[in-house]
């Protein structure tokens, strides 16, 4: 039931922006999911999800500095 829950509130976040972030939060460990697969998953072309992935990693060291 959680994960159905879960892939239906993914679903309706239109931008892939949001359901990348909505995910990360909820799973932490996103490095050890091959990239294909979560594309897949967030309904994503692989391209996407890696210059989402590139976008997120500049804000996170943005907010170290």
């Amino acid at each position: 039931y959680h994960a159905a829950l879960e892939r239906s509130l993914l679903a309706r976040i239109p931008s892939a922006l949001g359901r990348y972030l909505k995910f990360e939060a909820g799973h932490p460990d996103l490095n050890r999911i091959p990239q294909r697969y979560l594309s897949s998953y967030l309904v994503m072309r692989l391209e996407t999800l890696s210059r989402i992935r590139n976008k997120a990693l500049d804000i996170k060291i943005l907010e170290m500095t």
